[in-house]
């Protein structure tokens, strides 16, 4: 996988895919694709708990080796809201997905690839997931590992509120739909090192009457007072 990181020798700290050593893509099976799951939201807000029960869904779904690939090596955060230093939680994955809920999607959810920003920018749930990459390159002074983010839809946002029936319904189809992406990006996992990866750049989302949806530049988050 060329995201991984290369192995041609103990001083190496590339990725494989801008490597320039040969050993580079041909030594090393990799046999575990290591993925970074960032769960976000607040739970006493009605919808916006939606992250954490994407949380508390795949620690179920790990305890219980449901549906999960064996070469994948999952590593799961929740926290109310992304902090600087979360950039440690992704720094030795893989790969990362940011979940969360957001507003305005005009569909149950949406999956698309992220990029770092070229700043870093707070707000009231402060970082947001480009400004979190654009912090990991410029502290850790190297690319972030591919990040990708499941924003899910919701409605019901009052303190004390409880889930609504559509967060209910698009958290099943969120679901269901990351088990697919989680399967598909460790596809890869125990090929050889130098083989393809299945594309990922694509939005793989269908909505309900099985049509591609494109999703917004990038969905409204929720607001908090």
């Amino acid at each position: 996988m060329p995201w991984a990181k290369c192995l041609c020798c103990w001083r190496c700290n590339q990725l494989r895919a801008t490597c320039c050593n040969p050993l580079a893509v041909t030594r090393t099976v990799i046999s575990n694709m290591r993925i970074s799951v960032l769960c976000f939201g607040n739970s006493a807000r009605g919808d916006d708990g939606l992250g954490e029960l994407v949380y508390q869904w795949l620690q179920q779904q790990r305890r219980q080796s449901q549906g999960l690939p064996a070469a994948l090596q999952l590593e799961l955060h929740c926290e109310m809201q992304l902090a600087p230093e979360q950039i440690y939680d992704i720094e030795q994955a893989d790969c990362a997905i940011f979940v969360d809920c957001h507003t305005g999607l005009g569909q149950p959810f949406c999956w698309q690839r992220l990029a770092a920003g070229n700043r870093l920018q707070f707000s009231s749930h402060a970082l947001d997931p480009p400004s979190l990459l654009f912090l990991f390159r410029q502290t850790l002074k190297r690319p972030p590992p591919p990040c990708f983010l499941l924003g899910i839809g919701g409605h019901q946002f009052g303190l004390g509120a409880g889930l609504s029936a559509g967060g209910r319904e698009h958290l099943q189809l969120a679901q269901r739909f990351l088990m697919q992406q989680l399967r598909r990006l460790t596809a890869g996992a125990g090929s050889s090192a130098g083989s393809e990866p299945p594309p990922m750049d694509t939005l793989t989302h269908r909505d309900a009457s099985g049509v591609h949806s494109a999703p917004p530049r990038f969905p409204q988050k929720v607001p908090v007072d």
